[in-house]
């Protein structure tokens, strides 16, 4: 599973092998326990990061400046 992490922790795998994470950072994880404990604590999410949706283009008129008197 692709997990994209959010967060810089480390993570000991199998209690014996330590791994330290970094925020940013695309992992293909195959650790189960790892990727529960990961998703679960906010320390990452599944895919790839996403892009922000741009705003869709206003059909409003903008206000005109006020008048000087």
């Amino acid at each position: 599973m692709k997990l994209t992490i959010k967060t810089d922790f480390p993570y000991w795998h199998g209690g014996c092998r330590r791994v330290d994470y970094v925020a940013g950072q695309e992992v293909d994880a195959d650790d189960q326990e790892m990727i529960a404990v990961a998703l679960a604590e906010g320390w990452a999410t599944d895919g790839a990061p996403k892009e922000k949706a741009s705003k869709p283009p206003s059909s409003k008129a903008h206000k005109a400046a006020p008048e000087n008197k």
